[in-house]
């Protein structure tokens, strides 16, 4: 099934990120539905011409459209403040002293480059082990649960949803975000389309790839602190382990409805 228009990437404005696109993007086959979720097959290949004629956008504006995702790389000073952190804590247990502090310089770094950040703000290190096909948990247990198109909520608030606003790679060795470039809404145009308007997103998703299994889906190869900056509301999206010697260690910024905004650190080893 050929890529169809919808999602595409650029540089965020006021970022600086030198690998081409050519070396980031890539596509696979399409999804695998299995009881836990919706999971990317294993048949990645390079993006040809015509797909990233797709995927990037053409002529960015100023600032990013509704549409767009953008590619964004947190100072090589952050990244190493948090393995300073992490090698002072014990972040199995999630507790990692002075991550407050560091979650609001990235906040604060993302505020000074305009990008339209909610009023509070919570961020969450997710830290996987190699060889997964996706590093998001179901909310209870610990078995993977596929693409998603929220992130974990803080611990004690299982009945919030999360809405991510970035993903960043703070691991010493190159990640994988997998995204499928459509949004909801293009979803539920190709669902059927009374069941479509009363499901909730996951639904949605699960539907979409029963119908089109080989729709494929966007491998994003992110360097160490690059990351992606996602539209509102987020597209489905997942990490995927396979193929890293070390473990995966993302930052997940995401908007807090919360009073006090909550910092935490998930560790799924």
């Amino acid at each position: 099934m050929s890529l169809a228009a919808g999602l595409t990437f650029r540089v965020a404005p006021r970022f600086h990120c030198r690998t081409a696109w050519t070396e980031r993007l890539c596509l696979n086959g399409g999804m695998v539905c299995d009881p836990a979720g919706v999971f990317p097959r294993d048949d990645w290949r390079p993006a040809s011409a015509d797909e990233l004629r797709v995927l990037i956008a053409a002529e960015p504006d100023a600032e990013l459209g509704a549409d767009q995702i953008g590619l964004l790389t947190l100072p090589a000073h952050l990244r190493t403040r948090w393995w300073e952190l992490a090698e002072q804590s014990d972040v199995e247990r999630g507790t990692v002293t002075g991550f407050d502090a560091l979650a609001d310089a990235v906040v604060e770094l993302f505020r000074f480059k305009r990008l339209p950040l909610p009023a509070r703000c919570a961020a969450t290190v997710v830290v996987s082990r190699p060889g997964q096909r996706s590093t998001r948990l179901a909310p209870t247990g610990s078995a993977l649960s596929g693409l998603g198109f929220d992130v974990p909520a803080p611990a004690g608030r299982r009945d919030a949803r999360a809405v991510p606003l970035a993903v960043i790679n703070l691991g010493d060795e190159a990640a994988q975000i997998v995204v499928l470039n459509l949004r909801v809404d293009a979803l539920e145009r190709r669902a059927d389309e009374g069941a479509a308007a009363r499901a909730g997103d996951a639904e949605r998703l699960r539907a979409f790839a029963t119908r089109h299994p080989d729709y494929p889906l966007v491998g994003v190869r992110l360097d160490p602190g690059d990351g992606l900056w996602l539209p509102t509301p987020p597209p489905a999206f997942d990490g995927w382990t396979i193929g890293k010697h070390d473990v995966d260690t993302s930052l997940v910024l995401h908007g807090d409805r919360s009073v006090a905004a909550s910092r935490m650190v998930s560790a799924r080893i």
